[in-house]
């Protein structure tokens, strides 16, 4: 071979490993551009979900202070309403047994539609505590 032809192979040799590098060079860097981009989306989407986060966990303290708000009324409600409902059967008791020594029909008096009324509004009282109590209850 003459040293033309050696000199010439050298340099191409040379060429194609210079532009194989090149080309390595070239896909890494877009790897690594794809990875960097990706990492950016993924720390914006962490970001906004921190921001999510955050604000929910306000709100859910807010909800657990209300729900321990009510379960203190549920309680003092159950309490009052206890206490009406023995008042009104004392009552009743009174007034049937005065109804029966006068010899009166008690669902004549007018006080037994007192009683009758109170009795049904006390019911109602005590399911619709109980109904907002185990909405609450739930979350604390």
């Amino acid at each position: 071979m003459s040293v033309e032809k050696r000199v010439f192979n050298q340099l191409f040799k040379e060429s194609k490993t210079e532009l194989s590098t090149q080309k390595i060079e070239l896909n890494l860097n877009s790897d690594f551009d794809k990875i960097l981009n990706d990492s950016k989306n993924i720390k914006s989407i962490l970001i906004k979900s921190d921001a999510i986060a955050q604000s929910a966990s306000k709100m859910f303290e807010k909800a657990n202070k209300e729900a321990i708000d009510v379960k203190k009324i549920y309680l003092s409600s159950k309490k009052e309403i206890e206490k009406l409902e023995k008042d009104l059967n004392r009552s009743f008791n009174e007034l049937f047994k005065k109804s029966k020594e006068l010899g009166v029909d008690i669902k004549k008096v007018p006080a037994y539609l007192a009683f009758d009324k109170a009795g049904d509004l006390l019911k109602d009282a005590f399911k619709d505590n109980q109904k907002i109590f185990n909405l609450v209850s739930q979350y604390l």
